[in-house]
Protein backbone atom coordinates (compact mmCIF):
# COMPACT_ATOMS: atom_id res chain seq x y z
CA UNK A 1 0.00 0.00 0.00
CA UNK A 2 2.95 2.57 1.02
CA UNK A 3 6.35 2.53 -0.73
CA UNK A 4 7.94 3.17 2.24
CA UNK A 5 7.83 3.50 6.30
CA UNK A 6 8.34 7.36 5.37
CA UNK A 7 4.99 7.34 3.42
CA UNK A 8 3.14 5.50 5.87
CA UNK A 9 4.02 7.92 8.20
CA UNK A 10 3.27 10.96 6.45
CA UNK A 11 -0.07 9.17 5.76
CA UNK A 12 -0.67 8.69 9.89
CA UNK A 13 0.26 11.83 10.44
CA UNK A 14 -2.21 13.38 7.32
CA UNK A 15 -5.24 11.13 9.23
CA UNK A 16 -4.18 12.30 12.37
CA UNK A 17 -4.50 16.19 11.45
CA UNK A 18 -7.71 15.28 10.24
CA UNK A 19 -9.38 13.58 13.02
CA UNK A 20 -8.56 16.81 15.01
CA UNK A 21 -10.06 18.86 12.55
CA UNK A 22 -13.05 16.71 12.44
CA UNK A 23 -13.32 17.13 16.41
CA UNK A 24 -12.89 20.65 16.04
CA UNK A 25 -15.50 21.50 13.56
CA UNK A 26 -18.26 18.49 15.72
CA UNK A 27 -17.62 21.13 19.03
CA UNK A 28 -18.11 24.26 16.87
CA UNK A 29 -21.24 22.38 15.37
CA UNK A 30 -22.34 20.97 18.94
CA UNK A 31 -22.00 24.97 20.15
CA UNK A 32 -24.27 26.35 16.96
CA UNK A 33 -26.46 23.59 17.96
CA UNK A 34 -26.94 24.83 21.72
CA UNK A 35 -27.08 28.55 20.59
CA UNK A 36 -29.68 27.17 18.33
CA UNK A 37 -31.46 25.27 21.06
CA UNK A 38 -31.36 28.52 23.34
CA UNK A 39 -32.94 30.94 20.98
CA UNK A 40 -35.67 28.48 20.46
CA UNK A 41 -36.25 28.07 24.12
CA UNK A 42 -35.09 23.91 23.32
CA UNK A 43 -33.43 22.73 26.53
CA UNK A 44 -29.91 21.19 26.02
CA UNK A 45 -29.44 17.53 24.45
CA UNK A 46 -25.67 17.30 26.15
CA UNK A 47 -24.55 13.65 26.11
CA UNK A 48 -21.82 12.64 28.25
CA UNK A 49 -18.13 12.79 26.01
CA UNK A 50 -17.71 9.29 26.35
CA UNK A 51 -20.98 8.36 24.85
CA UNK A 52 -20.37 10.87 22.30
CA UNK A 53 -16.67 9.28 21.59
CA UNK A 54 -18.47 5.47 21.13
CA UNK A 55 -21.23 7.21 19.26
CA UNK A 56 -18.42 8.61 16.55
CA UNK A 57 -16.75 5.44 16.87
CA UNK A 58 -19.75 2.90 15.85
CA UNK A 59 -20.06 4.82 13.14
CA UNK A 60 -16.68 5.25 11.97
CA UNK A 61 -16.51 1.27 12.23
CA UNK A 62 -19.97 0.69 10.82
CA UNK A 63 -19.00 3.26 7.77
CA UNK A 64 -15.50 1.21 7.46
CA UNK A 65 -17.62 -2.29 6.98
CA UNK A 66 -16.49 -3.51 10.07
CA UNK A 67 -19.24 -6.25 11.44
CA UNK A 68 -21.31 -5.00 13.95
CA UNK A 69 -19.60 -7.90 16.40
CA UNK A 70 -16.58 -6.17 16.37
CA UNK A 71 -17.75 -2.79 16.98
CA UNK A 72 -20.16 -3.80 19.89
CA UNK A 73 -16.88 -6.10 21.32
CA UNK A 74 -15.11 -2.96 20.55
CA UNK A 75 -17.35 -0.53 22.65
CA UNK A 76 -17.49 -2.85 25.45
CA UNK A 77 -14.07 -3.78 25.93
CA UNK A 78 -12.57 -0.82 24.97
CA UNK A 79 -14.62 2.08 25.88
CA UNK A 80 -16.95 0.52 28.56
CA UNK A 81 -20.08 0.84 27.19
CA UNK A 82 -22.31 -1.71 29.00
CA UNK A 83 -25.44 -1.70 26.17
CA UNK A 84 -23.81 -0.74 23.16
CA UNK A 85 -27.01 -2.01 21.12
CA UNK A 86 -29.22 1.30 20.81
CA UNK A 87 -25.76 2.81 19.36
CA UNK A 88 -24.92 0.39 16.52
CA UNK A 89 -28.65 -0.32 15.66
CA UNK A 90 -28.24 3.83 14.72
CA UNK A 91 -24.84 3.39 13.39
CA UNK A 92 -25.49 0.23 11.28
CA UNK A 93 -29.22 1.58 10.29
CA UNK A 94 -27.05 5.11 8.74
CA UNK A 95 -25.12 2.63 6.30
CA UNK A 96 -26.27 2.32 2.52
CA UNK A 97 -26.85 -1.52 2.22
Amino acid sequence: MYDSRRDALTALDELAGLVADMRTAADRLEEQLEVARGQLGVAPRREPRALRQARLVALNMAANGAPREEADGYLRKRLGIEDPGPLLDDAYRSQPG
